[in-house]
């Protein structure tokens, strides 16, 4: 029983991880420039970790004004 819930919570995350780099693709191909807090609802992440992410996937924001570009 153990197992099928671990293998359920890993497929879930997976599924999870890739819909949010599809959703991220998707926002930085239909806007120039969009709110970290606009990113963060489409997400579905809190802004800090919003933030992390768009830094791994190599975005760049700028902190005054709490944008993607």
């Amino acid at each position: 029983m153990m197992l099928r819930r671990r293998e359920h919570w890993l497929f879930v995350a997976t599924h999870v991880d890739a819909y949010r780099e599809r959703t991220f693709s998707l926002l930085s191909h239909a806007y120039s420039s969009i709110s970290i807090a606009d990113t963060s609802a489409y997400l579905g992440l809190p802004e800090d970790q919003t933030s992390a992410c768009m830094s791994k996937l190599l975005a760049t924001t700028s902190p005054p004004s709490a944008r993607c570009t």
